[in-house]
């Protein structure tokens, strides 16, 4: 058992040996990812750091560029400011208009001048061609003509419509004023002053289209900037993510370093321990292998052995020491002859009695020369009582 122990311990020591080099080459391996873990960590922090900086800039940039475009919209709001309340005047007159007094003004066969003179400029801004009397009264008898003033766009007008009324009618007519359109007609008057109203906010839109554009174009570089400023804090928060990716598996490797170290120390101290022991025991080996060896062979004479001293017990007591050898090499001859094996240095007063017992018949008073160990053996193992010739009474002694 203790050699098999001590092979067990050796081929131990060998796995563990192997798994000793396999814990090193992972442990290499795990400190060799962590140490690309923490580089793309460092790496994606400064690119996150700069990206940062990058953004901060254009979030300013953007905020300055942002004032601008307030200011200058501010400014061009307040122009239209001045135009619209007298627009929203006009057209809340136009409101109180009814159709009977379009269909009266319509019946009229020759109109008076102020009125005639009010309806073309009306007919001119909502785009009609013609603009004769007969084309008026068709645009009066229209179901859509109050709705389409009410809902008339000023920013649609073009250049064109805004200089002829401006230059016949309004600025050209010294005589056509609201207060003489209105005496001559006061269904006439809201629309002149809805027409008057048009024109002004249209020359006042006209006169803050440049700066409407360059509005335009500040609000589309700002968007540029503002859809820059957010790609680069998108990139930022994916740096940022990939960075606590980094750490926490930079962490796990740590920890796997550390716990592969703790446990390659508990694997060297078991493989020491354990060579030290096959060192000590070195010795016991060879012993123990001699020994296992001696134990086969008995085990292999076991049967022949067991003959031998059988025969020994039931036959030689009654022979002396010489005849009892005689014997013993005849039944020797026997065994050879059947092929069954048995020890050549098999002793009957070893293999049947202990030493102790030996010591103590010694002490009895048996003398200690093998013919009297032999009967001391003989007597302890025998079934019935023995008869005994003792002509020196050492027999009685013991």
């Amino acid at each position: 058992a203790g050699l098999n122990k001590l092979t067990q311990t050796q081929e131990n020591v060998a796995e563990l040996r192997g798994n000793l080099a396999a814990k090193t080459a992972e442990l290499r391996e795990k400190e060799k990812l962590a140490n690309e873990k923490l580089q793309q960590m460092v790496g994606d922090q400064n690119v996150a750091e700069k990206r940062k900086e990058e953004a901060e800039r254009m979030s300013q940039d953007v905020a300055k560029q942002q004032e601008q475009i307030d200011e200058r919209k501010a400014e061009a709001q307040r122009d239209l400011d001045e135009a619209e309340p007298a627009l929203i005047a006009a057209q809340t007159s136009v409101k109180s208009i009814k159709k009977r007094d379009l269909d009266e003004i319509r019946n009229l066969a020759r109109p008076p001048n102020n009125v005639k003179l009010t309806l073309e400029c009306v007919a001119i801004l909502l785009g009609e061609k013609k603009i004769e009397w007969a084309d008026i009264r068709k645009l009066l008898a229209k179901t859509d003509f109050i709705p389409s003033i009410l809902s008339f766009d000023a920013d649609n007008l073009s250049d064109r419509q805004v200089k002829i009324v401006q230059d016949k009618y309004l600025d050209g007519n010294t005589e056509l004023t609201v207060e003489s359109v209105t005496h001559s007609s006061k269904t006439c008057g809201p629309l002149y002053k809805w027409a008057e109203s048009q024109v002004k906010y249209s020359s006042v839109y006209n006169r803050v289209e440049p700066l409407r554009r360059e509005v335009e174009e500040l609000e589309e570089t700002t968007q540029g900037a503002k859809d820059e400023k957010d790609r680069i804090e998108k990139e930022v928060a994916g740096l940022e993510e990939s960075i606590a990716r980094y750490k926490a598996d930079y962490a796990t490797l740590i920890r796997d370093v550390e716990a592969l170290k703790t446990e390659m120390e508990v694997v060297t101290t078991k493989v020491d321990r354990a060579e030290s022991l096959i060192k000590s025991l070195g010795q016991e080996s060879d012993r123990w292998t001699k020994s296992s060896e001696t134990f086969q062979i008995i085990l292999r004479s076991l049967v022949g052995d067991g003959l031998l001293m059988a025969a020994f017990l039931t036959y030689c007591g009654f022979f002396d020491f010489k005849a009892r050898i005689a014997l013993m090499k005849r039944w020797r001859e026997v065994l050879d002859v059947l092929g069954i094996e048995y020890r050549e240095g098999l002793s009957m007063v070893e293999s049947l009695s202990k030493a102790s017992e030996r010591l103590e018949w010694e002490s009895l008073g048996l003398p200690a020369d093998v013919l009297s160990l032999e009967n001391g053996v003989i007597l302890e193992h025998c079934v019935r009582f023995p008869l005994i010739i003792d002509p020196s009474g050492q027999a009685i002694d013991f």
